[in-house]
């Protein structure tokens, strides 16, 4: 088992200096919160659109990430975003191709993810 303030393979973890907020940052970063801001009021002008309003967010996720995210960590920080926006998009009651875990299965995901967010999320600066 890798320790949590080491190595997973290739993945650098949290170290074990980092602070309570450090780690909350962490998460918040993962989460792609313009991406859901913008699913959220698309999916109440057009509740009949659901479905393609959804993918069309997820796609915009990977453009947003791909576009903003910077770092040595860029491809699994896009990896994080990816998987954490359909498990928003079912804790907020909608669904991914007319399909969600039921409401409690949704809320442990979101608390699961949460805590490997904050322990994966490389916020490194590109080496030079």
């Amino acid at each position: 088992m890798a320790s949590l303030y080491g190595t997973a393979g290739r993945v650098r973890l949290r170290d074990e200096n980092a602070t309570f907020k450090d780690r909350l940052a962490s998460v918040v970063k993962a989460i792609p919160t313009e991406v859901v801001s913008v699913y959220l009021l698309g999916k109440t002008i057009g509740p009949d659109y659901e479905m393609w309003w959804t993918l069309v967010c997820w796609v915009l996720v990977l453009i947003a990430r791909w576009m903003v995210t910077d770092g040595n960590g860029k491809t699994l920080n896009i990896i994080l975003a990816m998987i954490a926006f359909p498990l928003w998009v079912m804790a907020t009651g909608g669904t991914i191709v007319g399909y969600a875990f039921p409401e409690q299965i949704t809320g442990l995901l979101v608390l699961l993810f949460s805590v490997a967010a904050g322990w994966l999320y490389n916020d490194e600066p590109p080496t030079t």
